[in-house]
């Protein structure tokens, strides 16, 4: 994409954990830098929020069917996975959103300390953040416009392999 295009960052699914996303929205409100995208179930929720505190820069689109969901990810530049921490079924889980990196070569934002950062720490497909504060918006642009996506895309086909592999081995046991 062009580098005088905002980064459309996309929340793609049931959308729930309100306090994050209201966060999230916070801290890149308004920036013209990014389109922050809410598709799914919930999402009207987020859409009276950014009404209410004038962020012009929130598309929020409601409940889709999921043969639907390859349409919102074409309209989306960073994978939204701002979930949350210190929960055991956030912390290890593993989203399909991250094989839609892989598959789609889109990159993901994850939160630090789950086993889906130490999956994109580990093949590069990734940004892993601590917590959502106020130099976040500098932090994702920097980093998304410094990703070298010929790496990137390698990175992706490398993690793809290692998902056949494991699965091959097992469909063997």
């Amino acid at each position: 994409r062009d580098i005088d295009e905002p980064i459309r960052i996309s929340f793609i699914g049931y959308v729930r954990f309100y306090e994050n996303n209201k966060k999230f929205i916070d801290a890149l409100g308004n920036d013209n830098r990014f389109i922050l995208q809410f598709f799914g179930e919930g999402s009207d929720v987020l859409q009276e929020y950014s009404r209410d505190k004038g962020y012009s820069n929130v598309i929020c689109e409601g409940r889709f069917e999921p043969h639907e969901t390859f349409k919102y990810l074409e309209k989306t530049d960073i994978i939204n996975n701002l979930y949350g921490t210190n929960d055991i079924a956030l912390d290890t889980a593993l989203s399909i959103r991250l094989y839609y990196t892989g598959y789609l070569y889109i990159p993901i934002l994850v939160f630090n300390g789950t086993y889906m950062q130490k999956i994109c720490n580990e093949f590069g497909i990734g940004y892993a953040i601590n917590n959502i504060n106020d130099n976040i918006a500098d932090d994702i642009y920097n980093w998304y416009r410094n990703i070298n996506f010929d790496l990137f895309q390698n990175n992706c086909n490398q993690f793809i392999n290692k998902v056949k592999l494991d699965n091959e081995r097992f469909l063997e046991d």
